[in-house]
């Protein structure tokens, strides 16, 4: 949004990820012992892509320019990039995540 403070989209994409992260660790902490190895890989790769994704919103909002859909520059291109390469990795975890809980049915409450 023009005109609005810098740090307001790193502020409201850093607690997007936290809603994101800890539902998902909600949902995947209640899985049998069985999925527990995926859980792990599928943690780290979440853990990768946002804070990537995070990295680059910060760092493109240091240095005063936007950080999504800008490819002014080739680095603006390049990091841009790398978001969308990271972000792809995160829905792909997602996805995965989804059959995961679909396939072993976590055994706590459905509340």
């Amino acid at each position: 949004m023009a005109g609005a403070p810098v740090w307001l989209k790193p502020l409201k994409f850093a607690l997007s990820i936290t809603a994101f992260a800890w539902t998902l660790g909600w949902l995947l902490a209640d899985l049998p012992a069985a999925a527990q190895r995926s859980v792990l890989l599928l943690s780290g790769g979440v853990a990768l892509s946002m804070l990537v994704e995070q990295a680059v919103i910060f760092t493109q909002a240091a240095r005063g320019t936007t950080s999504h859909y800008n490819a002014s520059t080739p680095l603006n291109g390049i990091l841009f990039g790398l978001m969308g390469i990271f972000i792809m990795v995160n829905t792909l975890m997602t996805v995965w995540a989804v059959y995961l809980a679909w396939r072993y049915q976590p055994h706590g409450p459905a509340g």
